[in-house]
């Protein structure tokens, strides 16, 4: 049988970028696991696959980390003052730019239990969250762009 090099490669890529999706989806989940359970340790995953220089803004709540610290210590406080807070992902839309070491995930999260959101209704969001690879094939998440959703565009829960 004839087997096409550059299909075969082509292939190869696409299940290599496949396997890299799903490992940097997994992260995120898990970041989103880890708020919701409130376990905030760096040492633990998936803090250990976020870049000490993580940089988040998130438009529309006024909040800003500079990095990993200030990520991890914004999130411990505003769980403490609102402890029914709790994150939901809905989607992801996930490329991958193997060749460059660069990766983003699209992600739509629904929100609850936090300030001006009872629990009963769900905020929505949208984010961008940046992934990098470093030396050894090991990839960080170096960033996070979130935009909220409009207050009068909350959905029952």
């Amino acid at each position: 049988m004839h087997v096409d090099k550059p299909k075969a490669r082509a292939t190869a890529a696409s299940k290599e970028k496949d396997r890299i999706a799903a490992e940097l989806e997994d992260i995120l989940s898990s970041i989103v696991d880890a708020i919701n359970t409130r376990d905030f340790n760096p040492a633990a995953y998936p803090w250990t696959c976020m870049d000490e220089n993580y940089r988040m803004i998130a438009a529309g709540a006024a909040c800003v980390a500079k990095n990993k610290t200030e990520f991890l210590d914004g999130f411990r406080d505003y769980t403490s003052a609102h402890p029914s807070v709790r994150s939901e992902i809905v989607s992801m839309d996930t490329h991958v730019y193997a060749a460059s070491g660069y990766a983003e995930i699209y992600v739509n999260v629904q929100n609850s239990g936090g300030p001006d959101v009872p629990l009963e209704l769900k905020q929505m969001t949208v984010g961008v969250q940046e992934f990098r690879c470093v030396e050894g094939g090991k990839w960080f998440t170096v960033g996070q762009t979130t935009i909220m959703g409009l207050k009068d565009e909350f959905v029952a829960g």
